[in-house]
């Protein structure tokens, strides 16, 4: 029996047609790129470094043997930004954005969150906030992004608007409850609610806000483990503790963590941090 004619007596022992019988996988021409930083991915190393070099190489190889465009500038501007190579990051990303003038580059979450972090180094706080809680609007809270993974973005993200100084602390607490239920949210999140709350004058409630995770034995050296790599503000760690701390009523625990926030909080909070510091050293000399 031929070929064709064989083809033909199999599809009508399956009960399918000739034309529909195999659907044998093949590429087609409009199918979506394979994701060259699939790996990379924040939902994946959670990092704004990553040490992992090899991949890193990998994926840089992909794209640079990619056709120009913006979407494959703006995940080069992510491995680069990786790679600790912020200033050919930043050059990336403008040429992308440069081929995007809708800023549609920016709809890719780990394209933005480089955006968005490049602009916090530069010290542009309110570009930083707006790019990363569209990062965070478009991670949309995916299976795959877990609670760690999202209240480490969001905690970075809510100190990068604490940074705009007061206007930007309601904003700051909204980011922070978005990122994690009340319920589940941890120490950290919760202490940091309370140090934006208590930066805003709202002391009873940050009173309340800090009691939590005071009580869950939230320490500044075991918070500032847990930064991902790269983080900025990373003294802002030790503000959150040290106000906790100190504002339930343990100033001695609290010096060492204010003494770091009032050396290192942004310039705006500076007062603030060392008017806490000055605060429980009178309480605990």
């Amino acid at each position: 029996m031929r070929a064709p004619a064989l083809a033909a007596s199999l599809c009508l022992l399956l009960g399918a047609a000739p034309a529909a019988a195999f659907d044998w996988p093949v590429a087609r021409a409009d199918a979506p790129p394979r994701d060259p930083i699939e790996r990379l991915r924040w939902d994946r190393i959670n990092a704004w470094h990553a040490l992992s070099l090899p991949d890193l190489r990998l994926a840089l190889a992909r794209l640079d043997d990619a056709p120009e465009s913006a979407r494959s500038l703006g995940l080069r501007a992510v491995v680069l930004r990786l790679q600790r190579r912020d200033d050919e990051a930043r050059a990336a990303l403008r040429r992308a954005l440069s081929l995007s003038p809708d800023r549609a580059v920016l709809d890719d979450p780990d394209v933005a969150l480089t955006a968005a972090w490049l602009a916090a180094r530069a010290g542009d706080f309110a570009e930083a906030t707006r790019l990363g809680r569209h990062a965070l609007s478009r991670m949309a809270r995916p299976a795959s992004l877990s609670l760690a993974h999202r209240e480490a973005l969001s905690l970075e993200v809510a100190r990068w608007s604490m940074a705009r100084g007061p206007d930007g602390l309601d904003d700051a607490i909204r980011i922070l409850r978005a990122g994690a239920s009340t319920a589940a949210a941890s120490p950290l999140v919760r202490a940091t609610v309370a140090l934006a709350l208590a930066r805003g004058g709202h002391l009873d409630d940050a009173r309340a806000a800090a009691a939590a995770p005071i009580a869950a034995g939230l320490q500044g050296a075991d918070a500032a483990a847990g930064l991902p790599s790269g983080a900025t503000l990373p003294e802002e760690v030790s503000a959150a503790v040290g106000v906790a701390l100190l504002l339930c009523d343990r100033p001695r625990e609290a010096r060492e963590a204010l003494t770091v926030a009032a050396q290192g909080s942004p310039e705006v909070w500076r007062p603030f941090q060392r008017a806490q510091l000055a605060a429980a050293q009178r309480r605990a000399p």
